[in-house]
């Protein structure tokens, strides 16, 4: 069903920088464990429509309070070519997003790659996409719109 004019996105989101000068669509995500609500990270990640899984840095694995001893190995790939990337079972990570003093929570299941390795947070299609109604992309106008 097309969103109608006077419909309100949940969160507009400007384009921002990530790594260098080029404007990329860019969410504020805050995630916690569900086990630990009050432990909240949060961290600006690319929205990629291409990417299945969403990948994060280890360290904010480590800032949640889990370990690498706690984590599942598997083997990643992506253009950059492959990576060991690490998952938790058991864990229950909760995402979030807000805007104007409202908060739209939902499940996530994120891959964390391996410490050290240069890569920005990626939100994918299988979590993140998938917590929304739809989302639009409005690449001339550099910003992005949210509808739970």
């Amino acid at each position: 069903m097309p969103v109608q004019p006077q419909d309100k996105p949940f969160i507009r989101q400007s384009y921002r920088p990530l790594f260098g000068p080029t404007l990329v669509p860019t969410i504020t995500l805050s995630l916690r464990l569900s086990r630990r609500p009050s432990k909240i990270i949060t961290v600006d990640c690319l929205l990629d429509s291409g990417a299945d899984q969403s990948i994060m840095s280890f360290e904010i694995a480590e800032a949640l309070g889990l370990r690498r001893n706690q984590a599942s190995v598997e083997r990643g790939e992506g253009f950059g070519g492959q990576f060991r990337m690490m998952t938790f079972q058991g864990e229950d990570f909760i995402g979030s997003v807000s805007d104007d003093g409202s908060e739209h929570r939902f499940g996530m299941s994120p891959r964390f790659h391996e410490p050290g390795m240069k890569s920005m947070q990626v939100l994918g299609r299988l979590d993140f996409f998938k917590a929304f109604s739809h989302i639009e992309i409005h690449e001339r106008g550099k910003y992005l719109d949210l509808y739970p």
